[in-house]
């Protein structure tokens, strides 16, 4: 049985109604072999929006995936999304390029929590 490990794994819990995200090192150099997960939370029913500045990645080899409620999007092309969530949003970039690092930047974006009610 093959098992990948990653060399390094971060996770990042996101209270904030705005801010931005950005892979290590950005713009610098994205490394491989690590798993970042960014988890955006919210205590009440709302809309989210993100906003793609820049995606930089292998997509041969590399994903970018966001999953809220039940619905998961894979990201295969830099674009804006906006949907809605409730409580909670989770975005996960996972490398595994063969290449040296610093062949690529890694991702920026930013999200807003829309609240409908205000």
């Amino acid at each position: 049985m093959f098992v990948f490990l990653y060399t390094e794994i971060l996770i990042s819990n996101l209270r904030e109604n705005r801010d931005d995200i950005k892979s290590n090192n950005y713009p610098e150099y994205l490394r491989t072999n690590v798993e970042y997960t960014w988890i955006i939370d919210m205590n009440h029913s709302n809309t989210i929006e993100l906003e793609f500045h820049d995606i930089h990645i292998d997509f041969q080899s590399d994903y970018l995936q966001i999953q809220t409620d039940n619905m998961i999007y894979s990201i295969t092309t830099q674009k804006s999304l906006r949907f809605e969530c409730i409580n909670r949003t989770t975005i996960s970039l996972r490398t595994k390029h063969s290449h040296r690092n610093g062949e690529y930047r890694g991702i920026h974006l930013t999200y807003q929590s829309k609240n409908e009610n205000s």
